[in-house]
């Protein structure tokens, strides 16, 4: 079944659903947006976790991935957000997006073929990696398999290996870029992307697109010893 959402659900706001049904307590209500997400009891637990703060919260993963499903809800056949950006996701080596892939809320891109579309899509968290950032377009993007596996191949070496508590950031040790929603590649420029993602990853030099006025975020203080400078940051990275 594909899920057919009111315009309330598709913008996250669950409480003003169109076409809500009864929840098994009084009072409370099933958005239509939850139909296709999550059972009774899943819900019920995620409506409970928002009364929680976050230095309570123990589990990022059922508290802070579930509040991200239901803020940004993959609809079957939609395009990927990070779709012909030049500098998508942000973080220490922002990438250029893909070429307009389809994406569906399944694992696998057969199980995303039998559908209709080009790749399974994931909900991520960047260049911000905590679960409860969930601020939709800056740092929670629905996007394809192709763009999220190139994300993390060119940053995750750039964010310390354990995640932190999910009530604090969980952010590059070294100077990164904001998601940019708004600069576009040309053709030229995808095919120097991909000219380097074919190479062997031994014989890449650095990444060929970096922001152009772009304000570059220092991290945290005392989360590393060592701060690569504003103005040397690929020159470095290159050598690593």
């Amino acid at each position: 079944m594909s899920a057919q959402y009111c315009w309330a659900c598709l913008v996250g706001l669950f409480e003003e659903c169109l076409n809500p049904e009864p929840g098994h307590k009084p009072g409370w209500i099933k958005p239509c947006g939850m139909r296709f997400m999550a059972s009774p009891s899943e819900v019920h637990q995620e409506r409970s976790s928002r009364t929680l703060s976050p230095n309570d919260l123990t589990d990022d993963t059922s508290a802070g991935r579930k509040r991200a499903a239901m803020l940004a809800a993959i609809l079957t056949g939609s395009v990927c957000e990070w779709a012909g950006l030049k500098f998508a996701g942000g973080g220490p080596i922002p990438i250029l997006g893909c070429r307009g892939n389809t994406i569906a809320a399944v694992k696998g891109t057969e199980a995303a073929k039998l559908l209709g579309v080009d790749e399974a899509g994931h909900i991520h968290h960047g260049p911000d990696k905590a679960v409860l950032n969930n601020a939709v377009g800056v740092n929670l993007h629905r996007i394809c398999t192709r763009c999220h596996n190139r994300f993390h191949a060119a940053n995750d070496e750039f964010y310390a290996k354990e995640r932190p508590h999910v009530s604090k950031p969980y952010l590059p040790l070294v100077p990164f870029y904001d998601h940019d929603p708004m600069t576009t590649y040309s053709d030229a420029e995808y095919l120097v992307a991909e000219a380097w993602w074919d190479q062997p990853k031994a014989a890449r030099a650095g990444y060929p697109f970096t922001p152009v006025g772009a304000r570059l975020r220092l991290p945290l203080a005392g989360e590393t010893d060592t701060v690569v400078p504003q103005d040397n940051l690929f020159e470095e990275l290159e050598t690593q």
